[in-house]
């Protein structure tokens, strides 16, 4: 695991509204990079702004919703399968 994206648009289509990051976010970890998309694509926004700020095309890309829990190993399981 080379780094974790969040991809947050600018402004949210749901209800228009603009989308401040906390200042925290920039300093959890230096692994975390955070990707601002023009467009809110809704449930597509995670991937779809990830791949336009990823350039290596062999990069893995896990795409995970904010409003689950997954199991601890996930990331592991998917790269030994």
């Amino acid at each position: 695991l080379d780094a974790i994206s969040l991809s947050i648009p600018f402004i949210f289509q749901r209800d228009w509204s603009w989308y401040d990051i906390p200042w925290q976010y920039a300093e959890i970890s230096p692994a975390i990079r955070i990707n601002r998309c023009e467009q809110d694509f809704r449930p597509q926004t995670g991937l779809l702004c990830a791949l336009r700020h990823e350039p290596d095309p062999a990069t893995f890309i896990l795409v995970v919703d904010d409003d689950m829990v997954y199991h601890p190993a996930l990331f592991e399981r998917l790269l030994r399968a």
